[in-house]
């Protein structure tokens, strides 16, 4: 079949139309709701082509067709009902290197008119290469009843949604992967049945961990393993992302600080979407769900939505920090209290000039880059500046860091990588008694190797 199937459009474009049959009618109506300026050449009409001039819609040329009448046209349709005419007409337009369509007759016709389903902006063309209108028209039948008018508006929907993904992620293959994703969520919530009945769809938060996949819970492991889609964030371990099925539907929703990436609204809406399809879907956030995942937010989206989800619990990088470091974040003996914060709420959002004391243990997530400010900011709130502290980066990979030092020191610290996570306490000063923590990269390495 040597067809390439185009979408033309013909607002205000002039389009010929040689006839005043009942096919004559129906190219003209399809004609001008495509917003073509239409004129017919016919000696008489049906009814309702007769109505369509009378109002203005077209022009009317009451007489037999020809020849300069094609002149000036983007296309031509020949719909006489009369072999020799609509021939004479396709090939005076050929002669004039216009485009023509002789109605059932396809050695005359330049391109064809396919069956159509019209769901507002989603149009559904379908071809036989005029061996089987009949069988077109059928096929047509069958995609109007999948594809039913709710669809139209799905399709602005989704419009509205690109244009959200267009503004807030950066040009290249991720941003594709998001949109053809959203495409993948509407279409398998309305058309796909394959699961219907068998189970029921459902959102599961889990916990990735800190990185290393051994540190999994059974649990969430098994999850993953059954998982038919699987959004992750940015800082998912490549580890963890080894064990999702091949035929799971993956996609990176996360970002890191200060950089774009795929909206909220969009993340929820892929999760609802999904679900609603009846797939398992699993949301991958690093370290616990509850810890700074902004887990409220999308558990609230999810019970607005009418969609059921359950949380897997993972390890806290904050607690895989302090066993990296051998550190006992409430070693009785030193600390009463453990505090986990941001680098954003440790100071001027809490008042830590009376909760701050030797007794609390501080574990700060997403400290950023700037510890020399975070330093100041901690002393400016009541540590003292000789507080240890440690911090540790790219927790539990090969990779991994463990710095120890005294909070006066900690403003000249630059970490070699990141993500990090600072503790800050007297239960670090044993850390700095053993120097050989103060870079557990190689011990982590080795242990990789056996």
């Amino acid at each position: 079949m040597n067809l390439l199937p185009i979408f033309l459009k013909l607002k205000d474009a002039r389009v010929l139309v040689v006839g005043g049959s009942a096919l004559a009618q129906a190219k003209t109506e399809v004609l001008l709701e495509a917003g073509a300026t239409v004129s017919v050449v016919a000696p008489k009409l049906e009814l309702r082509i007769r109505e369509l001039a009378g109002d203005g819609r077209i022009h009317w040329h009451a007489r037999r067709f020809e020849a300069a009448d094609v002149l000036g046209n983007m296309l031509v349709f020949a719909a006489t009902g009369i072999a020799e005419v609509d021939r004479q007409v396709a090939k005076e337009s050929r002669a004039a290197g216009i485009l023509c369509n002789a109605v059932d007759d396809p050695a005359y016709c330049d391109f064809y008119s396919p069956a159509v389903v019209r769901r507002g902006d989603l149009q559904i063309a379908i071809s036989t290469n005029g061996q089987s209108p009949a069988l077109a028209q059928q096929v047509r039948k069958r995609l109007e009843q999948q594809f039913e008018a709710g669809w139209a508006g799905r399709v602005d929907e989704l419009g509205r949604q690109r244009q959200t993904v267009l503004r807030s992620t950066p040009p290249g293959e991720h941003r594709t992967e998001v949109l053809h994703a959203l495409a993948r969520a509407a279409l398998e919530q309305h058309l796909d049945q394959e699961h219907e009945g068998s189970k029921q769809g459902k959102v599961y938060f889990v916990g990735a961990g800190p990185g290393a996949a051994d540190l999994l819970t059974v649990r969430a492991l098994r999850l993953l393993q059954q998982a038919e889609v699987v959004l992750h964030d940015e800082l998912v371990s490549d580890e963890v992302k080894a064990l999702l099925p091949a035929k799971a539907l993956v996609l990176n929703v996360g970002r890191r600080c200060g950089q774009p990436g795929v909206p909220r609204e969009i993340v929820y809406e892929l999760m609802i979407r999904f679900a609603n399809a009846n797939r398992r879907v699993v949301r991958l956030k690093c370290g616990d769900p509850a810890i700074f995942a902004r887990l409220g937010e999308e558990m609230d989206a999810m019970r607005e939505a009418g969609v059921n989800f359950e949380i897997i619990p993972g390890v806290t990088a904050g607690l895989a920090a302090a066993a990296a470091a051998q550190i006992s974040l409430t070693d009785r003996r030193l600390a009463s209290n453990v505090v986990f914060t941001t680098a954003n709420l440790a100071y001027g959002q809490q008042d830590w000039d009376q909760r701050f004391t030797n007794e609390i243990t501080l574990v700060i997530y997403m400290p950023g880059r700037d510890f020399g400010g975070l330093a100041t900011r901690l002393v400016a709130a009541g540590a003292s500046p000789q507080t240890p502290c440690a911090v540790i980066s790219r927790i539990s990979t090969p990779a991994q860091e463990v710095s120890g030092m005294m909070l006066e020191a900690l403003a000249q610290f630059r970490a070699k990588q990141s993500p990090s996570v600072v503790i800050v306490g007297e239960v670090v000063d044993r850390l700095l008694d053993h120097s050989e923590f103060l870079n557990a990269s190689a011990q982590i390495a080795a242990v990789a190797e056996v």
